[in-house]
């Protein structure tokens, strides 16, 4: 018989209440963990996935593992999660369960008990990346990739479903369905790293996509795969072949997003390197995207593996994961700042700017005058207004560190990559996560030393203005059995 991973001795309200300790006792004393950024209720957590709005409420489930205060330690933030299988000693340091929040504005957050729990009698180990919808029946639908023994991310994954009550609180895997999808639907052909569903709608019909590969050779076909339900509870599906294909070979592609912007849509992958994106149309009728134009989201690996959400107010909301924490105690992983994802007048690039309700942290209601200033507690937004041939330099000085950026030719440098900018700069500092928007255009996430204890702010160079305000942290975060 084949051995049961130790998190699966533990109930779902156990899980949630190590994850909960872990969170307000022993991670509050990490100067390294953010404030703002969002995080899990404690413990690691991996890329956000099954968002959804629903009841006046954002709701993001994250891949959580609540035993890795003792397993992961201070781990750099992906070593262990190749380690699913049970023939490693240390195969239960992956991506266990799903933790869950919400929220009424992307930047308060109510932590929740866990929402989808692996069960092993069906040979499910872990509960992997997937999506939450709404169905045609009203009831609030899970779909994810389950793993296990027999059922690896490799060459034999499977999809499972389950459904929750009307406030997403409670979620039953259905048994009598499970799994809706399994590689037989393929009719003979064979995909390997088949696994990240997510869910769009056109004009009624309702599909999924997975990110999967012809081949587990490096230089494979990546692809998108296309599939339409059937049914109103999204349980029978029919595969409508492959979507899209990555232009350069690749082992696979990871978490796979589609939006609509007007008369086009957007691909988003994430290949194992900067996410990027692919805009261009979808035929229909031979179940085919042509894409037009190619960007990069992000130009650091410090943000990876996005998930979009539609609100209604019907913006299109692009979250995305923090890696790259190293000596975390009790917590590693966060969440990007939320951004407002559009197309660009030329339709030739995706835009995205921060959503405006950030703005609800500022301690003070005017700002000052960011030259020559100190921000001590080290959380905070710096805006500068550039000026036409704008050349300079802007320095964030804390401890040991300096993080530069240096203006010219409208482009601006930071840690190494590059972006343009002509117009303005906003840049947020929390802790360890540096993140910058240039023109409300482009965007940089990146993981940066620990700043505590102040950090000086020097101009140097001719600008209009610039602005900060520090940030009132002390709400962000509580816990729905506080």
């Amino acid at each position: 018989m084949k051995a049961i991973p130790p998190h699966l001795s533990q109930t779902p309200e156990e899980a949630y209440r190590k994850m909960k300790y872990a969170g307000t006792h022993v991670a509050t004393r990490d100067p390294k963990r953010p404030e703002y950024h969002f995080h899990s209720a404690g413990q690691w957590m991996d890329d956000p996935n099954g968002s959804v709005y629903h009841n006046g409420y954002y709701h993001i489930m994250y891949g959580a593992n609540p035993d890795s205060d003792s397993n992961r330690g201070g781990m750099p933030y992906k070593t262990a999660s190749n380690k699913w299988s049970p023939d490693e000693p240390d195969w239960m340091d992956g991506i266990d369960v799903w933790g869950h929040a919400r929220s009424r504005d992307l930047i308060h957050w109510e932590h929740l008990p866990i929402s989808v729990f692996p069960d092993p009698k069906k040979d499910e180990f872990f509960i992997w990346w997937g999506c939450t919808r709404i169905n045609g029946d009203g009831i609030p639908t899970i779909i994810y990739t389950s793993v296990g023994h027999e059922r690896n991310p490799t060459d034999s994954a499977e999809q499972f479903i389950a459904y929750g009550d009307d406030e997403l609180m409670r979620w039953k895997q259905a048994d009598e369905l499970n799994p809706i999808l399994s590689d037989s639907i393929h009719g003979g052909k064979k995909y390997y790293e088949w696994r990240d569903p997510f869910m769009f709608e056109h004009e009624g019909r309702n599909f999924l996509i997975l990110g999967g590969t012809d081949s587990l050779s490096k230089r494979g076909r990546a692809l998108v795969l296309l599939y339409e339900a059937l049914d109103s509870r999204f349980a029978e599906w029919v595969f409508r072949g492959e979507l899209f294909e990555y232009p350069e070979p690749l082992r696979s592609i990871e978490c796979p997003n589609i939006g609509r912007f007007g008369d086009k849509w957007a691909v988003i992958v994430s290949p194992h390197g900067p996410v990027e994106y692919f805009i261009g149309n979808i035929d229909f009728e031979t179940y085919k995207f042509h894409w037009e134009h190619r960007g990069i989201l992000n130009v650091s690996t410090n943000y990876y593996a996005t998930n979009l959400v539609y609100d209604d107010q019907d913006r299109c909301i692009l979250l995305g994961a923090i890696e790259g924490f190293e000596g975390a105690v009790g917590w590693n992983g966060a969440g990007a700042l939320p951004r407002e994802l559009s197309l660009s007048e030329d339709g030739r690039r995706l835009e995205q700017r921060v959503i405006p309700e950030v703005e609800t942290l500022r301690r003070e209601a005017e700002p000052r005058n960011a030259s020559g200033a100190v921000a001590g507690s080290g959380v905070f937004e710096l805006f500068v207004s550039l000026l036409p041939e704008n050349s300079g330099r802007l320095a964030l000085c804390y401890g040991d560190t300096d993080l530069v950026i240096e203006f010219r030719d409208g482009k601006l440098s930071v840690g190494g990559y590059e972006l343009p900018c002509s117009n303005s700069l906003r840049v947020f500092m929390d802790k360890t996560v540096f993140e910058l928007f240039a023109d409300e255009r482009e965007a940089l996430s990146l993981v940066v030393p620990v700043c505590t204890g102040g950090c000086r702010i020097e101009v140097g160079g001719v600008f209009e203005q610039s602005l900060l305000w520090e940030y009132d942290t002390r709400d962000v975060f509580r816990y729905y059995d506080d």
